[in-house]
């Protein structure tokens, strides 16, 4: 019985053309030379009557045959040799000559060269006729030489280091991109003409009812939004999107920009292994930068699982996490691109539902972004702050702004989004450091629409002040960067997104920049509350400066409300006690906010790293509690 069955389904992937060039299937080759057993070859042709995978990667990702033994089948099965393990002399004009997109793509580079013979390695032998076909155009012969997909994508990597640099650097247009941005001209004339309003309404002394103003159209416009997102929220409970159907399983290309990681390389690998998801439909790629070896020593002395590969960005003129996974873009092909940090503990079942979600949703649904929350929220008061401030924006506000179909911007990690959109839009802005929210205006400006997805991402919570207001600046910092590009043309961008979503783009990135910056301006006025001083001390009548007071602690109303709803998970429902004191939590942000108008100035493109895995320790089976659950 297993004989016939073996039989049939052999004659079933030979009927579906699974590898070209072959005398015999590639399943009953392995199975003469007693690579694999009939019952391996019966459970791996079985699942890929369910996915889009080669028999030979569902053969290798379940165990059943190693990488190097498959190729040498593979090599014999084609009739071309195995290429050596180092190429001998790389036929550099060729090369130059060809578009690097397309070698990347068709994993081949040529590498020696005779008279009009050319040598080629090639990775993939199901693109061997393309390749032929490419060379006789030019008046070419090639002897196909079989690599590993690690020997083409080095060599690649070594001769187009400076092109690829350059594509990672410049790859989004120049009118869309925070580099065309003069920001010292930019914030010097701001900061002028904010001197001399406030120096004119001093003088004539009515500056606090100019402060009174600025202070109406800020905290009130913000303030109405996230009133405005909470009311859809609580609404439509349901907004996040539930997959009702079973979706085909799609190929999925995972970016882990890495840099300074050496420490928690070993954390990172456990936390991928504990993805859910087909191996052989899932490719992860490690970026490092290329000065830090010790990142990429930690990873070469790793057992790297199959599916998992180091990739080494070229030094280039910045040094950002969008431009490392702009580097890494053309070496992906996975229908769908997600993004890891590397301190990032998944649940184990994020990508097949991401997967499901956007097999199920419209078109034109091409990003989903993930909950992210913290696995050390009792580390202190700052962490459990940071933690209700993640519940809130994650669990709460941006699902209010799906409802209201209004822009979302992403949060950098544990998104989700369509390959082939994500190049239609230029990708990511290597010279904004928030790269993340500038995706997510992007793509609704070019028509398509980021969902909530219903999976939580747990990260560390910076819990020390410092690295707080260091991560906190950069943040603000890519706000006014994201506000100054998409703002270079306003009629442009009115035309693109609509009078309704610009307002509210302008309102959530230079309105939350603006509010932390006038925290100092009404900091005295605690001191009228608490009876420290008389309105008129500083110039007020008892009116104003109750209006002041008002404005002040308006939004606070709003964060209790959404606090209670966002940490309606049982895990997180002691923080409740901490959520009156978010009062204190949010003035500390105006140092981060003074910090990034400075680097705005001083150093844009700056990219002030933070520092993971301080507060690991002692945390892995809580993490993996979460992340099963």
């Amino acid at each position: 019985m297993q004989y016939f069955l073996t039989k049939n389904l052999l004659e079933t992937s030979k009927a579906l053309g699974d590898e070209p060039h072959h005398q015999k299937p590639l399943g009953q080759l392995l199975l003469d030379a007693g690579d694999i057993g009939p019952d391996d070859l019966i459970r791996a042709l079985h699942i890929q009557r369910f996915e889009p995978a080669p028999l030979g990667e569902i053969l290798v990702s379940a165990g059943a045959l190693s990488k190097e033994r498959l190729r040498a089948v593979l090599a014999n099965q084609a009739g071309v040799p195995p290429a050596p393990s180092l190429f001998p002399q790389q036929a550099e004009e060729l090369v130059q000559s060809l578009a690097m997109e397309e070698m990347i793509a068709l994993r081949f580079v040529p590498f020696s060269q005779t008279e009009n013979i050319l040598s080629v390695a090639l990775a993939d032998l199901r693109n061997r006729e393309q390749i032929e076909a490419l060379f006789n155009q030019r008046g070419y012969r090639i002897r196909i030489f079989l690599a590993s997909d690690d020997q083409v994508l080095s060599q690649i990597t070594t001769s187009h280091a400076q092109a690829l640099s350059d594509r990672a650097e410049n790859i989004r247009p120049r009118e869309q991109s925070a580099r065309g941005l003069d920001f010292r001209l930019f914030l010097g004339c701001a900061i002028l003409g904010w001197g001399l309003f406030a120096g004119a309404f001093f003088y004539l002394g009515i500056f606090p009812y100019f402060m009174l103003s600025i202070g109406v159209v800020v905290f009130l416009s913000l303030s109405a939004l996230k009133f405005f997102a909470l009311l859809a929220f609580v609404s439509t409970p349901s907004a996040l999107r539930r997959s009702t159907s079973r979706a085909p399983l799609q190929k999925v290309s995972v970016l882990v920009p890495l840099y300074k990681e050496a420490e928690i390389t070993k954390r990172l690998l456990r936390r991928l292994d504990n993805i859910v998801y087909p191996k052989e439909l899932l490719e992860v790629f490690l970026i490092c930068e290329a000065d830090d070896t010790a990142t990429q020593a930690s990873l070469r002395s790793a057992a790297l699982p199959k599916h998992v590969r180091m990739l080494v960005a070229p030094k280039g003129k910045i040094k950002t996490k969008p431009r490392a996974m702009n580097f890494a873009l053309p070496f992906c092909s996975g229908d769908i691109l997600c993004v890891y940090d590397a301190e990032d503990a998944p649940e184990s079942e994020q990508v097949f539902k991401a997967v499901q979600h956007l097999g199920n949703a419209e078109l034109r649904v091409a990003c989903l972004q993930s909950r992210l929350d913290y696995y050390n929220q009792d580390r202190n008061w700052l962490a459990r702050c940071f933690t209700l401030e993640y519940a809130i924006l994650f669990r709460v506000f941006l699902p209010g702004l799906q409802r209201l179909d209004l822009p979302i911007p992403l949060g950098g990690t544990s998104m989700f989004i369509r390959r082939d959109v994500l190049q239609e839009i230029g990708a990511w802005d290597a010279h904004n450091v928030t790269e993340d929210a500038d995706l997510g205006i992007l793509l609704y400006r070019a028509g398509y629409r980021v969902q909530c997805l219903d999976s939580t991402t747990y990260e560390e919570a910076n819990h020390r002040l410092r690295p707080w207001i260091k991560q906190r600046s950069r943040w603000l910092k890519g706000f006014l960067m994201t506000w100054g590009a998409m703002m270079r043309r306003p009629k442009a961008l009115i035309a693109d997104m609509g009078f309704r979503a610009t307002v509210a783009m302008n309102i959530f990135f230079l309105g939350t920049v603006l509010s932390f910056l006038l925290v100092p301006f009404f900091i005295p006025l605690w001191l009228l509350f608490m009876g420290a001083m008389e309105p008129e001390g500083m110039g007020l009548t008892p009116a104003i400066g109750s209006i002041l007071f008002f404005l002040l602690i308006f939004g606070e109303p709003y964060y209790f409300i959404a606090g209670l709803f966002g940490t309606r998970a049982r895990y997180l429902r002691r923080l409740r006690w901490t959520l009156p004191s978010l009062i204190f939590y949010w003035p500390i942000g105006a140092l981060a906010a003074y910090k990034a108008v400075y680097e705005v100035v001083i150093n844009p493109f700056y990219w002030d790293k933070t520092e993971h895995g301080i507060d690991d320790a002692g945390r892995e089976e809580v993490i993996s509690a979460l992340t099963k659950a």
